[in-house]
C-alpha cells in the first residue's frame, strides 16, 4: 500500500493543475461589409474570395480550400461535397448521387442576405433502384466573423448555403408511386487534412477537441460548456438533444469539432442547431447535425465529416424555398504577414484531465483518463475495477493525441451508427422543414444518442 501511495504521489507531480478555458461555441454569426471582401479569379479558372484575414478557394473539380489570408503558397487541404438520397419501408438503402460542377461565378446575394459570394451550380443524378432521376441545386461561400465576444477580433470562417435539390420531374405524385417509399437526400463535406488548414508544413497534429454547450432553450440562457479531447474515431455522432429542466427545454448541443494547439490560424467547424438563437445582427442558422470524426498523428491523415438533411423539390415549384448550412473557419488569425509567429506550426501537445482512474498493475499503477461512465466501462473490460480516482484539472506534459501508449491501444466503443430512419429525413416532396429545434420528446424518437466513448474531458465550466 505504501508502494501505490507513493506511486500516486509521484503521478500527482506529473501533472499540473491549472485552470483551462472550455470554449462555449465559435461565437455569434456576423455578416461581412461587401467592402472589406475581395472576390478574384485565378489563373486556373478558380475563384477566391478573401479579406484581411482568410481566404477561401473554389475550385473547377468542385472542392474548396480555406487559409488565412497571410498565407501564399497553394493550400494543400480540401473540403469536398457529398450527396447521397435514401429510400425508406422495412429496408432502409443509401444511394450516393454523381454531383457535376456546372458552373463558378460571383453574385452579391445569399440565402443569408445581401454579400459578396461565389455560386457553385451543380447538376447531379442518382439511380434510386426503380428509376433514375437527375436535378440541380445551387451553393453559396460567403464570408463571415465569429464573435465570441465583442471585442473579438481574430475568429472568420466560410458559410456554406445548400439549395433544395431540384429534381428534372414535374409529376411529384408519380415519383412517389414509382418509388413506394419516402425519400431522404442529404449532404455533407470532408474536411480532410482537417488540422492542415492554413498548417500545410506542419509534421504533428494538434489534439482535436469537441465543444460542447448546454442551453436552455426557454429563458435563452447557457447552464454549462465543456471541452473534451478526441482520442477515438467518431462516427455518425448526433450534434444536439433535447432534455427538459423543471418546465423548460434545454439542449445539449456539440457546437463545434476543433483544435487550439498551434500558436495561431486553429481550425474549426461550427455544429449544431445553437446558432439558431434569436440574436440581433447575427446570421441566424442551423448547423449540422451529424458529425464524424477522424483523429491522426499526421495533420494530412486528420479529417471531419459533417451531414445536414436537404429538401426537395420538383420542376419548377418555388414554394418552398430553402438552405443547409455548413461553417469551418479559423480562431487566432492576423492581418499582417509580420504579425505571424516565428513557429507557425508549432503544436503544443498538452492533454487536459479532470478524472484519472488508477488501476492496479504488477508493477505498481497505471493511470488512465476516463472521458465518461462508458469510457470507464470499456477500461473495467481491460483491466479490472480501478483502485482508486483522482479528480481535478491536471495537464500532461507529454501526451499528443492519446493520453497514453495504454490507452492508444484500447479498444474504444464505437459512437452509434444511426439507422436512416432517426436521421431527420425531408417530408416526401417536401423540403426539410427542420427549421425550429424541436421538443425534446420528438428529438428523442428522431437521432441517435451522443457517444462520448472516446472523448477526455478537460474542464467544465
Amino acid at each position: 500500500m505504501k508502494k501505490i501511495l507513493s506511486l500516486l504521489l509521484t503521478l500527482c507531480l506529473l501533472f499540473s493543475i491549472l485552470p483551462t478555458q472550455a470554449l462555449a461555441a465559435v461565437g455569434d454569426i456576423r455578416p461581412v461589409g461587401n467592402n472589406a471582401v475581395k472576390q478574384t479569379t485565378l489563373s486556373s479558372g478558380s475563384l477566391a474570395l478573401q479579406n484581411d484575414y482568410i481566404r477561401v478557394i473554389a475550385r473547377k473539380d468542385g472542392t474548396l480550400s480555406t487559409a488565412p489570408a497571410t498565407e501564399s503558397a497553394d493550400p494543400t487541404d480540401r473540403q469536398t461535397p457529398n450527396c447521397y438520397f435514401v429510400t425508406y419501408g422495412s429496408r432502409h438503402t443509401t444511394h450516393p448521387a454523381s454531383l457535376r460542377l456546372k458552373s463558378l461565378t460571383f453574385v452579391n446575394k445569399t440565402p443569408n442576405g445581401t454579400a459578396k459570394a461565389i455560386r457553385a451550380d451543380y447538376d447531379l443524378t442518382v439511380n434510386l433502384t426503380k428509376l433514375t432521376v437527375s436535378g440541380t441545386t445551387s451553393v453559396y461561400y460567403e464570408l463571415v466573423q465569429l464573435k465570441e465576444n465583442e471585442s473579438s477580433e481574430e475568429s472568420w470562417g466560410v458559410m456554406v448555403s445548400v439549395d433544395n435539390i431540384r429534381l428534372n420531374v414535374q409529376d411529384s405524385e408519380a415519383f412517389f408511386q414509382t418509388l413506394n417509399t419516402d425519400v431522404g437526400i442529404f449532404w455533407g463535406y470532408t474536411l480532410s487534412g482537417f488540422t492542415a488548414m492554413g498548417h500545410p508544413k506542419a509534421a504533428d497534429s494538434p489534439a482535436l477537441k469537441l465543444g460542447r454547450t448546454v442551453f436552455n432553450y426557454d429563458k435563452q440562457t447557457v447552464l454549462s460548456t465543456e471541452s473534451s479531447v478526441i482520442t477515438g474515431k467518431l462516427e455518425n455522432v448526433s450534434t444536439y438533444k433535447g432534455f427538459r429542466q423543471g418546465f423548460d427545454w434545454c439542449y445539449d448541443c456539440i457546437t463545434e469539432v476543433y483544435t487550439d494547439g498551434y500558436n495561431w490560424a486553429n481550425p474549426f467547424v461550427g455544429l449544431s442547431g445553437y446558432y439558431s438563437q434569436n440574436k440581433s445582427n447575427t446570421i441566424q442558422v442551423y448547423l449540422p447535425y451529424t458529425v464524424s470524426v477522424t483523429p491522426a498523428s499526421r495533420p494530412a491523415d486528420t479529417r471531419v465529416v459533417c451531414e445536414d438533411s436537404l429538401g426537395l423539390v420538383f420542376g419548377n415549384d418555388e414554394s418552398y424555398p430553402s438552405s443547409s448550412r455548413f461553417l469551418w473557419g479559423f480562431r487566432n488569425l492576423v492581418v499582417k504577414s509580420s504579425e505571424v509567429p516565428t513557429e507557425p506550426d508549432k503544436v503544443d501537445p498538452t492533454i487536459y484531465a479532470q478524472r484519472l482512474a488508477v488501476f492496479a498493475r504488477r508493477d505498481g499503477v497505471m493511470v488512465l483518463p476516463v472521458a465518461s461512465d462508458a469510457a470507464l466501462s470499456a477500461l473495467k473490460l481491460i483491466y479490472g475495477d480501478p483502485i482508486g480516482f483522482i479528480n481535478g484539472d491536471y495537464e500532461s506534459k507529454t501526451a499528443r493525441n492519446s493520453p497514453s501508449p495504454a490507452a492508444r491501444s484500447m479498444p474504444l466503443p464505437a459512437a452509434p451508427n444511426p439507422p436512416a430512419s432517426l436521421r431527420a429525413p425531408a417530408p416526401a416532396g417536401s423540403p426539410s422543414t427542420r427549421r425550429a429545434l424541436p421538443t425534446p420528446s420528438t428529438w428523442f424518437q428522431r437521432t441517435a444518442p451522443v457517444s462520448t466513448a472516446g472523448w477526455m474531458r478537460t474542464r467544465s465550466i
